[in-house]
């Protein structure tokens, strides 16, 4: 497990490159069942945007001793409608909106996760929810789906 600075830093890295990305032509989504129906980094950008609120609902429900629907079993089958509709919904948002969504979203968990006590078992909590495409990749949800072209 990391720690709560390497978390902080490993999220603020993954982020940042994903911003980078959105500004730089050359970057594009990587191809496969990862892309999950992203087809541009914008996609990508909402698509993170909302992970990272869903992320940020769990950790308080978990804070609270509940179980966000995010993190019920019941529910464990149900991603792949919720990033289409994800997606589907950041296309029909204007781009300054998705930006300011994915800065917010981004800066909230990162300062959440900076103040909140940090054992082992809310770290495991927090790697689980940030490490949805590859396992072994903790905190690098967006860079997990974009492909250098330079």
């Amino acid at each position: 497990m990391l720690s709560k600075d390497e978390a902080c830093e490993r999220l603020r890295l993954d982020r940042d490159r994903l911003l980078v990305a959105y500004h730089d032509s050359s970057t594009m989504v990587v191809p496969g069942p990862r892309s999950q129906g992203l087809q541009t980094v914008r996609d990508v950008v909402a698509h993170v945007a909302m992970w990272d609120e869903i992320v940020l609902a769990a950790i308080t429900g978990h804070q609270l001793g509940r179980t966000h629907w995010s993190v019920d079993p019941r529910w464990a089958g149900d991603g792949a409608a919720l990033n289409e509709g994800g997606i589907a919904s950041g296309r029909l948002l204007p781009e300054p909106l998705v930006l300011q969504r994915f800065l917010d979203a981004r800066d909230l968990l990162i300062d959440t996760l900076a103040i909140t006590a940090w054992d082992s078992g809310f770290s495991a909590f927090c790697e689980d929810l940030n490490t949805p495409e590859l396992p072994g990749t903790p905190y690098c949800h967006g860079t997990a789906h974009l492909k250098v072209t330079k």
